[in-house]
């Protein structure tokens, strides 16, 4: 069953299974949405033109699956940090 990423604190204990498992289902359902969503045509105009940026996003979705939040995190200020240089130089 897909565990999700436990990043948020639970509001409420999770006292039976199945809670447990409509949590993880809610998680596994908004993570193939935004799947979903990305891969539609219509919504594929991104604001940057770089395939480094392209790629340390593809790297924070890497980490993401793997459940690495720690590493995702540094790979997401990279790319923020790399985002803000490339807007930077085109002002």
């Amino acid at each position: 069953m897909f565990g999700g990423p436990k990043i948020w604190p639970d509001k409420k204990k999770l006292v039976g299974q199945n809670q447990k498992n409509n949590v993880d289902r809610y998680y596994k359902v908004a993570f193939e949405t935004l799947e979903k969503y990305r891969k539609k045509d219509n919504r594929r105009s991104y604001l940057w033109s770089s395939p480094e940026v392209d790629k340390n996003i593809a790297l924070i979705y890497k980490e993401l699956s793997t459940k690495n939040i720690d590493k995702a995190k540094q790979q997401l200020e990279k790319t923020i940090e790399l985002l803000a240089n490339l807007n930077m130089r085109e002002f």
